[in-house]
């Protein structure tokens, strides 16, 4: 009985279609996209960067000692 690899099926699909990468490849894609994020030349769309809505916005009842 053979050992099933993880991701085996996605991985076949993608060679299929040509559109796997090796191991290697993987890497240096993966270097690659670090340099251009640290020079600032790849960064996510604004859109992306916004907080989510804030859902408690009511009345905290934190009070610090001593302010009874």
């Amino acid at each position: 009985m053979s050992k099933h690899e993880v991701g085996a099926e996605l991985r076949a699909e993608l060679q299929r279609r040509g559109c796997a990468l090796g191991a290697a490849e993987a890497r240096d894609l993966a270097r690659v996209l670090i340099d251009l994020i640290a020079d600032g030349l790849l960064a996510p769309e604004a859109k992306e960067l916004e907080s989510p809505t804030a859902y408690n916005m009511g009345d905290s009842n934190y009070t610090e000692e001593g302010s009874k």
